[in-house]
């Protein structure tokens, strides 16, 4: 017994595009927002092509320059902007009664969207832009200068007079059995030795020579050619008078004075000037 068969025929219900071809389903409330986007847009567009173009005449009133390239751009620029505008306004009232995007009435607008180039969600924004790396903020600034002595002795040379108070009073920055230095009887840097052992002068006297010719160097004997004396005790001994004007300080103990020749010292203050930090 034959069998008879019936070849059935596929229908889509979905809109075709303009080419002939089956339409993907649309998705109506984000072709809606997005004609709204293009509609504002567009109306911005006019409004600054317009303000180029009423400038452009002012700037150039003849009738020759009315005529010229760049007025005709501006001009057929506004006039393609504002159809675009009319169409979108169009679209906008038509897209607000359907209800589906298989409907006979979305059909009949589809080639208005297709023209436009209008999708039915915004555009992707591109991926943001790396960030700058944030700059590496600036140490704090110390109130001191450092260096190493010959033995590798951390050196600290106050760099101001308030400098010079907290180099020299602010136990953070220094320790009470640190050594102290300074120029005697004259104006110059406080310099504070990093070191807490009684055999200071004994074990380390290249580090009291190298400290010594610094307070040389950043005090008012800096020019001598001769012998300088410095004042070198602990760093417990110092302390700030009331009322004293800045790096004013009173040395109240025991203390010790180096004569240190400056001219035969000489190559000493070129290797620590190398060193600093």
């Amino acid at each position: 017994m034959a069998t008879a068969m019936k070849l059935a025929s596929t229908k889509s219900d979905a809109p075709l595009d303009s080419s002939g071809g089956v339409e993907r389903l649309w998705n109506l409330k984000g072709l809606r927002d997005e004609t709204e986007r293009q509609h504002n847009r567009t109306f911005k567009k006019i409004s600054r092509v317009n303000e180029k173009l009423q400038k452009f005449l002012v700037d150039q009133p003849s009738e020759e320059s009315k005529e010229s390239v760049d007025a005709l751009s501006l001009d057929e620029e506004l006039k393609a902007l504002r159809l675009r505008l009319e169409s979108l306004d169009d679209l906008k009232t038509q897209l607000q009664s359907i209800r589906s995007s298989t409907s006979p009435e979305f059909s009949a607008v589809l080639p208005t969207i297709l023209s436009l180039n209008l999708a039915d969600s915004p555009p992707s924004r591109p991926p943001p832009a790396p960030k700058k790396p944030k700059a590496v903020a600036p140490a704090p600034r110390k109130p001191y200068h450092v260096y190493r002595s010959i033995d590798d002795i951390e050196i600290r040379v106050g760099r101001e007079a308030e400098d010079n108070d907290q180099l020299s009073t602010d136990p953070s920055l220094r320790d009470d059995n640190d050594w102290w230095l300074h120029v005697s009887g004259l104006a110059g840097s406080h310099v504070v030795i990093r070191y807490t052992e009684d055999d200071l002068f004994s074990r380390h006297r290249g580090t009291v020579i190298d400290a010594a010719i610094l307070a040389i160097k950043s005090s008012k004997a800096k020019s001598a050619g001769g012998k300088v004396p410095v004042t070198l005790t602990r760093c417990r001994n110092i302390s700030k008078p009331r009322g004293a004007k800045p790096g004013l300080v009173h040395v109240d103990g025991d203390f010790r004075t180096i004569n240190v020749d400056v001219k035969a010292e000489q190559g000493r203050l070129q290797r620590l000037t190398k060193v600093v930090d």
